[in-house]
């Protein structure tokens, strides 16, 4: 494991320990440097890949914080699947997968999130569609991010039609928990020939990190919902 990858598991460690709670102002860069043993450069590229995936936020000036979801008076906030959504809407879900396949040169930094130094790491792209409303477009632009042992079970089902939470809970990997970040994005040339949009169309740009029980990231998983196509429904429960 390299050491800016030691910085992140470290972090991650005090966030979900409860010791650095939403908020949380992190150590100074140079506390965390001598503490941890590393040069600040490695601490700066940790808090970056951190920063970026939604972990933390980095006010300039002042320091770097915990960026967890807040909980307020007991009270769980969620947005739902969009299968859910959908088929709360009454609409059925329509799958085209565009590809899966071993990434030639993975990106550290997704190689930090996934928390996989090594070895492959595929790429799963899907298009999906409100049933009877191929003429407006997709509703969704996909591409999720898993280790080689995720990928191969993947990859011996159809795709278009199986649920991947569905096919990981029968292979025996469960994900307990989801991070998300959430944006508006104007769509670049690729996702807009993918979604059939215009230039200067805004998005709704989604992304999240699944983890198991255990702190294991499984998938790392990137969406674009085009505004004019979509209506999120956010689901507010007392515990």
């Amino acid at each position: 494991m390299k050491l800016y990858e030691d910085v992140i598991e470290y972090v991650k460690k005090q966030i979900r320990s409860g010791q650095w709670q939403s908020g949380t102002q992190l150590p100074r860069e140079v506390d965390l440097c001598r503490q941890l043993n590393v040069s600040r450069t490695t601490v700066r590229r940790a808090l970056g890949i951190l920063a970026k995936d939604g972990e933390l936020r980095r006010v300039k000036g002042t320091g770097t914080f915990v960026d967890h979801p807040q909980v307020f008076d007991n009270t769980t906030i969620f947005i739902s699947s969009f299968r859910e959504e959908l088929k709360a809407r009454g609409i059925n879900c329509v799958t085209e997968v565009l590809e899966l396949h071993p990434l030639s040169q993975p990106s550290p930094d997704l190689r930090a999130i996934l928390q996989l130094p090594e070895g492959e790491i595929w790429k799963l792209c899907r298009l999906r569609y409100a049933e009877n409303g191929f003429e407006t477009g997709p509703i969704v632009l996909n591409s999720t991010y898993y280790g080689s042992k995720e990928a191969q079970i993947l990859s011996r089902y159809d795709l278009s039609k199986d649920s991947i939470s569905s096919i990981l809970t029968e292979n025996g990997i469960y994900r307990t928990s989801i991070q998300k970040k959430i944006s508006a994005v104007l769509l670049q040339p690729r996702e807009q020939r993918l979604l059939g949009a215009k230039p200067g169309d805004l998005a709704l740009y989604i992304t999240s990190t699944s983890y198991t029980a255990d702190g294991r990231p499984v998938e790392f998983s990137e969406s674009y919902y085009p505004i004019d196509r979509n209506e999120f429904r956010i689901n507010i429960m007392s515990e």
